[in-house]
């Protein structure tokens, strides 16, 4: 159990917390707190703890007095398991740091110095000594406490240094510390992040505004540190033995990879996935060797086999397939237009494996960064710095009143203060998040830090938008990494939806557009259909398609899924989530406990959609169900934390309003709803708010009378060529307070229908002999109090002969539904030629009149992809139809405005 009872901490020291709950009980849920003893208010909780030995990485606490226990609860029994309270404080000051001390630096490598001095002290001064104890650097006077020191570069050489001072009258040192100088002189080395690039010679380098390094190609690579290496894991990488709880095995494992412009690598016209990659062979394995997972097992990414020698460039073969690290003996050179993707692997290899990852990037000469350039994206061989810090427009961003609990603009700046690895798709990539740079490895925080970041430029802080500064570029350099990752070739899907993984990168992508005023990433939405974000592929208002599919023999909803629960007519229009909706549609429920939905998404969310609205981003987005969604979710939420819904399927007190894991009160998701709450209201209309609703309704629950339909409504109208049906609504239609004369009706249909009024009656015709249409009809009726009800009539224009769904495969072709579907003026077809035909590509109406060609010619054998803008025609349902020898295949799309 640690802390121990009673443990002091300096108030810059993370506390971290070690317990063990008995192996022996199952079916228990385990928490953890640690309580603040002068009001008594929890400041950490963690949830879903696993029996065992359990660690918690804790964090830095204010100077006060603390306690902390951990429970298990047991709902079969009602037995609550307790470990006793432990105390620890925490009391004002600082860690001492003395550095350096026994490391060794490379005649080219800047040494820089920290030291602690009492903070009474005067006349502060560092001395460095060579191995004569000759004096060889000193600075000049400073303060006590704390102290950093730049330092210079030394030649090869053993040196000595310490601290001289004044305390209360006399002179006084530090203890005397030592460091190494050793290599050659003709090298130049850079370091970021304790990784460092040794390059033969002496080329230009310097820095982006970021921190991160750029130097001039081509370069010549002799080393790299750490080096990535092969080694048995029976030990430590280092030979020390392994902590306490972890398993050796008789393993070798490669570690510390480095890699050239990393990008995805997926097949556009299978959608297969690579997940080979040259940075760590224990990378894929689903369940490293660890304490908690001892087993091995190839789960989702797959194995060793995906790590591929080739793709390592810290690694070289020096002949007959033996591969070694870098060096002088065997040195790698890297062209102009190279991103070197470096990284450190966790001792012990865990999700994420890697610890740490750094960025050098390789430009030509011609294309030399200016100060204050941003950084290119590691993806892509396009190295040249388009946007500078200079170019910020911070116009949109507003200060907001700062709600209570909303976190801090350091913490905030702190989340996007290194590089964010992140262009593997799917599973896979959770393991490519360096643990020190990205901080989380899931989705969900990731999207929360998104979010937070989101609300944080929009807030104020006290000194207007100067001071966020540092927040915004950083943000605006995860946007660009954002883009160069979905648009490489394959780019599109990375982020597409699965499971509650890859929620919250698209809002990088349209800030970094928004305020470097670049089109192309403002826009990305509309520009660039074709590309995935999960947060938008989940999201969507249901469609007669998805009645059909919930209601049909091919529904096949998630296997965690206690309930399952169909969409009905009742539901047309409902902003909804789905685990996998965009690519399918067969595994929605309507269920509100429907696996991930509340745990691991839009909870995550909120943020980045109130951003949207503060800044005008709406259409921009591109994709109201989203938005809609957040709106209809946080409020049903807010109930079931708040105030309970009566529903036998939501569990008590459950809530996803604060984070991932239901009723798991994180202080940043706790002060990013306080600041929806507060604002939301004042940026446009909200879906759903209302004292009570049902959580599986379209509206909400009123007091207000309703017209009443009866339930003699015929379910179907047949209308045949040139025969109109009609339908009298005042033998259908009453009110218990307004006259039928006096009540609204608005018709609405999910496919293009004739239909006229006269007097009571709609009546439904075709004047075209050429389609088949069937389509949904929904009537809705309105009162004068406002209260309104649906109801709805299936209509068939039947007896009819025409291009309809007619779908004749010939040959090797292939007609691929467009994307996006349904559509705001632009949609992308893709089609495949088993060999090469003349073909003639085009886009009919319902009533087969064609309304544009989109090719018409030769085309060679392949994959093949055509834009299709509909600026200029109405809202419906459109047919488009690939014709060539004879043969004519043809798909429906939806054009909604």
């Amino acid at each position: 159990f640690y802390p121990e009872d009673g443990a002091t901490f300096l108030s810059d020291q993370v506390v971290e917390f070690d317990w063990y709950l008995d192996t022996g009980v199952e079916g228990l849920t385990h928490s953890f707190y640690v309580y603040d003893e002068a009001d008594g208010s929890t400041t950490l909780a963690a949830y879903a703890n696993t029996n065992g030995q359990n660690h918690n990485i804790g964090k830095v606490f204010p100077v006060g007095e603390y306690k902390w226990f951990a429970k298990a609860y047991d709902a079969s029994t009602g037995t609550v398991y307790k470990i006793d309270y432990r105390y620890f404080s925490v009391t004002e000051g600082a860690t001492p740091i003395f550095s350096p001390n026994g490391e060794t630096f490379h005649p080219n490598e800047p040494v820089s110095f920290e030291w602690y001095v009492d903070t009474t002290a005067t006349a502060n001064k560092l001395y460095v000594y060579d191995s004569t104890d000759a004096v060889v650097y000193q600075t000049a006077n400073y303060p006590g406490g704390q102290q950093s020191d730049a330092g210079q570069k030394f030649a090869n050489g053993n040196y000595t240094w310490n601290a001289e001072y004044t305390l209360n009258g006399g002179d006084s040192t530090t203890e005397t510390y030592s460091f190494v100088v050793s290599g050659d002189t003709s090298v130049t080395v850079i370091e970021q992040y304790g990784i460092k690039w040794y390059i033969k010679g002496s080329p230009e380098y310097g820095q982006y505004t970021n921190g991160e390094y750029w130097v001039v190609g081509p370069i010549t690579l002799v080393e790299i540190t750490p080096q990535s290496i092969k080694y048995n894991m029976q030990t430590l990488p280092d030979g020390s033995p392994l902590p306490d709880g972890v398993e050796s095995h008789d393993i070798d494992r490669i570690l510390n990879g480095s890699m050239i412009n990393p990008e995805p690598t997926v097949n556009n016209t299978t959608g297969a996935v690579s997940y080979d990659h040259g940075w760590d062979d224990e990378l894929s394995i689903w369940k490293p060797i660890t304490g908690s997972y001892p087993e091995r097992i190839p789960n989702y990414a797959g194995n060793k086999n995906h790590y591929k020698e080739e793709l390592n460039i810290a690694r070289i073969d020096t002949g007959g397939g033996n591969y070694a690290p870098v060096s002088n003996l065997h040195p790698r050179i890297v062209q102009s237009n190279s991103s070197i993707v470096s990284s450190i692997s966790c001792d012990i290899p865990d999700r994420p494996v890697l610890d740490i990852t750094a960025i050098l990037t390789v430009v030509d000469a011609a294309d030399k960064p200016k100060e204050g350039d941003f950084r290119p994206s590691y993806c892509g061989i396009d190295k040249k710095s388009y946007f500078n810090i200079s170019d910020l427009d911070y116009s949109s961003l507003k200060t907001l009143e700062r709600a209570e609990n909303f976190i801090s603009l350091e913490e905030t700046e702190d989340f996007f203060e290194r590089n964010w690895i992140d262009y593997i798709p799917e599973w896979l990539g959770e393991f490519t998040h360096a643990k020190q740079n990205m901080k989380v490895s899931y989705g969900a925080e990731l999207a929360s830090m998104v979010s937070s970041g989101a609300l944080a430029l929009n807030t104020e802080y006290g000194s207007g938008t100067a001071d966020k500064e540092l927040l915004l570029k950083r943000m605006v350099q995860l946007g660009l990494d954002y883009y160069g990752v979905v648009t490489t070739p394959g780019g599109w899907r990375v982020f597409r939806n699965n499971g509650g993984i890859l929620t919250g990168r698209k809002f990088p992508v349209i800030l970094a557009g928004k305020v470097l005023n670049n089109d192309a990433m403002l826009n990305i939405a509309t520009l660039r259909p074709d590309i995935h974000f999960s947060e938008d592929d989940q999201t969507f208002y249901v469609a007669q398609s998805d009645i059909d599919i919930t209601n049909g023999s091919t529904w096949t909803p998630d296997s965690r899924d206690k309930v399952t629960m169909a969409y009905q007519t009742e539901d047309l229009g409902l902003p909804e989530w789905g685990i996998r909706h965009a690519n399918e549609p067969k595994v929605s429920n309507k269920y509100w406990e429907t696996a991930y939905r509340r745990c691991c998404t839009m909870s995550s969310m909120q943020g980045v959609a109130l951003a949207i609205h503060i800044m005008g981003l709406k259409e921009n987005w591109g994709h109201n169900a989203f938005l809609d969604y957040l709106d209809r979710f946080l409020s049903i939420e807010k109930q079931i934390y708040f105030t309970g819904i009566d529903d036998p399927n939501i569990t008590e007190n459950k809530s996803a309003l604060y984070g991932r894991t239901p009723g798991d009160v994180f202080e940043t998701m706790y002060g990013m709803f306080n600041m929806w709450e507060m604002h939301r209201e004042s940026y446009g209309d909200v879906w759903t708010r209302c004292d009570t609703i049902d959580i599986y309704s379209n509206s909400c629950s009123s007091s207000v009378s309703v017209p009443i339909w009866s339930p003699g409504l015929p379910d179907t109208l047949t209308v045949t060529a040139n025969s109109p049906a009609s339908v009298k609504l005042s033998d259908y239609v009453s009110d218990t307070e307004t006259e039928f004369a006096n009540l609204v009706f608005t018709v609405a249909t999910i496919e293009p229908l004739n239909y006229s009024w006269s007097n009571d009656t709609l009546t439904f015709s075709t004047n075209t002999t050429d389609i088949n249409v069937e389509s949904m009809v929904y009537i809705t009726a309105e009162n004068e109090n406002g209260g309104k009800s649906t109801d709805s009539v299936w209509v068939v224009i039947d007896n009819v002969v025409g291009i309809g769904d007619i779908n004749v495969l010939s040959g090797r072709n292939k007609l691929g539904q467009n994307y996006p579907n349904p559509f705001n003026n632009e949609t992308l077809i893709f089609y495949e030629l088993g060999e090469s035909k003349n073909i003639d590509l085009a886009v009919y109406n319902l009533f087969g009149k064609k309304i544009a060609t989109l090719f018409n010619g030769v085309k060679p054998a392949g994959s093949h992809m055509v834009k299709f803008n509909a600026s200029g025609i109405p809202s419906g349902v459109y047919i488009y139809r690939l014709e060539s020898d004879g043969y004519m295949l043809s798909k429906k799309m939806s054009l909604i405005k």
